[in-house]
């Protein structure tokens, strides 16, 4: 099972390579986009299952990147939600259209891929 994970990890690395992402920057933008609204570094680092200061960390050089960026929230000053800029956006949407790992699951039965 390791082996399995390790090969799909290293296949959707070398995909997401060619358009200047990591797989963990791949992930806060899932995260950012399916959070949506609400999204905070402690609700992204809730989704990941990392430590709010690991995603901080991210968050930041990502936000040098130009693709997410900080903004105050209109309720609590104290908190900062997490908006994908349009860069972010795209590269969202290169990411998410990457078929390796459908295809790789694609033998696997709908309860084998639930398991």
């Amino acid at each position: 099972m390791l082996l399995t994970k390790d090969a799909v990890s290293r296949v959707r690395a070398k995909e997401l390579r060619q358009y200047g992402l990591s797989s963990s920057k791949a992930a806060v933008l899932y995260a950012v986009k399916t959070i949506g609204k609400n999204a905070t570094i402690a609700e992204i680092s809730r989704w990941l299952l990392r430590r709010p200061h690991s995603i901080s960390e991210m968050i930041d050089r990502m936000e040098r990147d130009g693709l997410v960026k900080k903004v105050s929230n209109t309720n609590r000053k104290n908190i900062k939600r997490v908006v994908m800029t349009r860069k972010g956006q795209k590269m969202f949407s290169c990411s998410s259209e990457i078929e390796s790992i459908r295809e790789i699951f694609s033998c696997l039965s709908n309860q084998e891929r639930r398991q």
